[in-house]
């Protein structure tokens, strides 16, 4: 399979996530564009998103996120907090160790939330 059909290949798993591989999110600390930076998603759910990063981030650490995956235009975009963080055992170059950092949904639209839940296809709850 060449490269290409790689990067966005979605694997089922038995866990509540999906994983977009090659989809990428970009998070900064304050909307700010000179603190943006670029991850890679690992996988994703209805209540998070664990990132690969290229460096630590605090436990606690708000991040404003902007999500692009597949089939979603405009991208989701969230205000999430760092839950969990550890090395990385698939990313890791001669520049440095990457890091999956686990982030929290705190700030998630209706809107987006919907689309995330088409795309993860998860039903709408009856009311």
């Amino acid at each position: 399979m060449d490269s290409e059909k790689k990067k966005n290949i979605k694997i089922r798993e038995k866990r509540d996530v999906e994983r977009f591989r090659g989809s990428i999110a970009e998070y900064s600390f304050d909307k700010s564009p000179s603190t943006k930076k670029t991850s890679f998603i690992k996988n994703i759910s209805i209540r998070g998103v664990c990132i690969v990063a290229n460096r630590k981030l605090d436990t606690g650490t708000i991040l404003h996120l902007v999500i692009n995956l597949p089939g979603i235009d405009p991208p989701i975009e969230a205000v999430g907090r760092v839950i969990w963080q550890d090395s990385s055992t698939e990313f890791e170059n001669n520049s440095g160790k990457y890091f999956d950092i686990g982030v929290a949904f705190e700030e998630l639209s209706d809107y987006n939330l919907s689309r995330l839940m088409r795309l993860l296809h998860i039903p709408k709850p009856y009311r």
